[in-house]
């Protein structure tokens, strides 16, 4: 039975590229052996991209990367396979049209290296020049070809076909023992009716209990994974010798690997920021002298003094006495004197009480406080802390990273960060990260997520969140 998937590992496209990429790009290729040697190193390159667009939860163009570089490289092995004979020969020696379709197709494979992943109608056209290289060629015995896949909730909104999985290939359906090609999900055939040969494409509707067991259109908290489908084909191998002549009917089975859904998480950011501003405290102050005591008609002099603290200025004060006693007379003043408050003041007691023998005494000596009082006022900072959340949440794809410039308005500084992570469009949280921002302006902040599965860096404004192993060499010392 011929083979109809030849696989190519990561390892060996990459082989066939380094040794192939400069002879090709000095010599353009000449004979068979060329031409497909050609064909099988841009499909090496195609590989190259498909694991970065899967990494960036780009698997739209992912899966259309890996139907075209199928395409690429089964046309070239079949047209290697077809001038087996003629290996070493210049194509222009082959008979018409394979040296123009064999042309068309290199040329199909470099437009789909430099942009084949963006164009969703790409793979139709490279579908056309596959399947003409495929028909100019001779072949021995004609055989089904299945290239590849498209899945519908990995399209995205191109997607125009009526069913779930369009398979791509050529020669679908025998003529001799017209046997419709069947899908199967591990043991469990689908049912005909859900499967439609168009040409060279089939359409499949997956039932509900498959749809099911895969997560077939996962919703936004949800993942699906990679499953295999295999497409069961025949054709007709004829037996015998003429006169007596009949067809053995071949099967092949063709399993190919629906990629998985991306997985894309939004950081939903919320940040702390200081607001700091100028301003103008009035404060005030109270001094009081030491205890003065004046005996009777006489005057005692008192002083208090207050020194408010640098920087203080429109400095006002009162002085006067408080809490005295048998004074008949109290004088106070205050002034403001190199930058100090200086209260003076002075206490006259009353009158000695005398005895009608003239046997006068003091009693009752006068006492008191002078108070030196009023206000200054001081330049200062006030703080306020605002905390805002992000318009726009960050996202990026499972294995990746986001980055962001966080802006905050003039006058203000980032202090704190917070995140929470959630897959796109999903309201449950999956984790968290607290980052506290030093008030270095060169200061890095990094953190790790409560589970330990993401891990965000920032630094000089930016903030950068993604998978803790994307993520696990910033900020260290080469």
């Amino acid at each position: 039975m011929r083979k109809t998937i030849r696989a190519v590992s990561a390892l060996g496209a990459i082989l066939l590229l380094a040794l192939s990429a400069r002879s090709f790009a000095q010599i353009p290729p000449s004979t068979v052996s060329d031409y497909a040697n050609a064909l099988g190193a841009q499909a090496a390159l195609l590989d190259t991209q498909i694991s970065d667009r899967q990494r960036r939860g780009e698997m739209a163009a992912a899966q259309r990367l890996v139907l075209i570089a199928a395409m690429v490289r089964r046309s070239g092995e079949e047209f290697r396979s077809a001038e087996q004979q003629q290996l070493t020969d210049d194509i222009s020696t082959l008979p018409a049209p394979v040296p123009a379709r064999i042309k068309a197709a290199l040329e199909m494979a470099t437009k789909a290296v430099a942009s084949g992943a963006d164009h969703p109608e790409f793979v139709d056209q490279a579908h056309e020049v596959a399947n003409a290289l495929i028909a100019a060629v001779p072949v021995r015995l004609a055989h089904p070809v299945i290239y590849g896949l498209l899945s519908r909730d990995l399209a995205g909104a191109d997607w125009a076909q009526p069913g779930d999985i369009v398979f791509y290939g050529y020669r679908l359906f025998d003529p001799v023992f017209k046997t419709v090609p069947l899908i199967l999900y591990g043991r469990t055939e689908l049912d005909p009716a859900a499967v439609i040969v168009k040409g060279d494409r089939i359409v499949a509707t997956l039932p509900e209990e498959i749809r099911k067991a895969v997560k077939f259109t996962p919703d936004a908290c949800d993942r699906r994974p990679s499953f295999t489908l295999r497409v069961r084909d025949t054709y007709a191998q004829p037996r015998g010798f003429w006169p007596l002549v009949w067809n053995f009917e071949v099967l092949t089975n063709t399993d190919l690997i629906v990629l998985q859904s991306p997985a894309i998480y939004a950081a939903k950011i919320t940040v702390g920021a200081e607001t700091i501003t100028r301003m103008r405290r009035t404060e005030t102050f109270r001094q009081k002298s030491n205890y003065m005591f004046a005996d009777c008609e006489s005057t005692s002099s008192a002083d208090a003094v207050f020194a408010p603290p640098q920087g203080a200025v429109d400095i006002t004060c009162t002085a006067k006495w408080e809490d005295t006693s048998n004074a008949t007379k109290t004088a106070s003043r205050c002034e403001v004197k190199d930058g100090a408050v200086h209260a003076t003041g002075e206490m006259t007691a009353a009158a000695k009480s005398c005895s009608p023998d003239k046997l006068c005494t003091c009693s009752y000596p006068a006492h008191g406080w002078l108070v030196a009082s009023g206000t200054y006022r001081m330049e200062g900072e006030a703080s306020e802390m605002k905390v805002s959340t992000e318009p726009q949440p960050l996202s990026f794809p499972d294995g990746g990273v986001a980055e962001r410039k966080l802006a905050v308005a003039s006058g203000e500084k980032l202090r704190h960060v917070s995140l929470e992570i959630s897959r796109r469009a999903c309201a449950a949280v999956a984790d968290t990260i607290d980052l506290t921002l030093s008030q270095e302006p060169d200061a890095m902040a990094e953190g790790v997520s409560r589970t330990g599965a993401f891990r965000a860096v920032f630094k000089d404004g930016s903030l950068r969140v993604g998978a803790a192993d994307a993520l696990a060499d910033v900020g260290k010392t080469p």
